[in-house]
């Protein structure tokens, strides 16, 4: 995972990332609402819905991360997901935001843009309203139009089939998760903090690549103080990570 490979680009700061991540959805709550909501300290209604799907393959498919393990996979270790939160009010969605975390290693900005265009037409979502971040995990599912060079060789058929059926079915649950968090938004309390990782490593940091130990989390709590979502972002390995830890 720290091989000496030489760094093309400079990974981005996860302070930075994150900061703009949550200037975008902290700004969204300004909007007028037309839900009943929860005023905070700050005098500011927060609406917050929260959901997750089960993304684990049901069939076999190649795993992305790796350029030499071209064989599908065999077992389940561990469950995959997909996560979201929707922020913001309207009852049509126009004011809202979501914010999706998936469980793989790269989503292609072909699944990202048909996401948003089914949402506009079935939430009255806003194409620039939509983030989808992913954990990077090597052992997820390859998608169609994702990383299409890792293997350095023509996939199979049979293998290719397997994995446009698996991108078919990803897509279909992304909607189904942003929805369901549009559909869960209820008055919530919001508070943020930032940690610190000092396991994380950079392989590019022999040729001047970055290493940020902060490790920021949003918190969504509802009213009473019940917890009832994680988002957090860590840096390793030169690129960041997204992850909805807990809904």
């Amino acid at each position: 995972m720290f091989g000496n490979a030489p760094a093309l680009l400079r990974s981005i700061s996860a302070m930075k990332i994150w900061t703009i991540v949550v200037a975008i959805l902290m700004s969204l709550l300004y909007l007028p609402s037309v839900l009943v909501g929860v005023e905070s300290k700050n005098g500011r209604v927060q609406v917050v819905g929260v959901a997750k799907v089960d993304i684990t393959p049901t069939h076999p498919v190649r795993l992305t991360g790796y350029g030499n393990r071209r064989e599908e996979f065999e077992e389940v270790a561990q469950a995959i997901w997909a996560k979201a939160l929707a922020f913001g009010v309207g009852e049509n969605g126009e004011d809202a935001a979501v914010l999706i975390t998936v469980d793989n290693c790269g989503i292609p900005a072909s699944m990202r843009t048909e996401l948003a265009e089914r949402l506009r037409e079935k939430a009255g979502l806003q194409a620039d309203h939509l983030a989808i971040c992913f954990s990077h995990t090597h052992t997820a599912p390859f998608l169609k139009g994702a990383l299409v060079n890792i293997f350095s060789s023509d996939v199979p058929p049979e293998h290719q089939s397997n994995i446009d059926r698996y991108s078919r079915q990803l897509i279909d649950q992304l909607e189904e998760v942003a929805l369901a968090a549009l559909e869960d938004r209820k008055p919530a309390r919001l508070s943020f903090a930032v940690g610190s990782a000092g396991f994380a490593r950079n392989r590019r940091v022999l040729w001047g690549g970055s290493v940020d130990h902060s490790l920021p989390v949003l918190f969504v709590h509802s009213p009473e103080g019940e917890l009832r979502a994680v988002f957090a972002n860590s840096i390793g390995a030169g690129v960041d990570h997204y992850h909805l830890v807990r809904t």
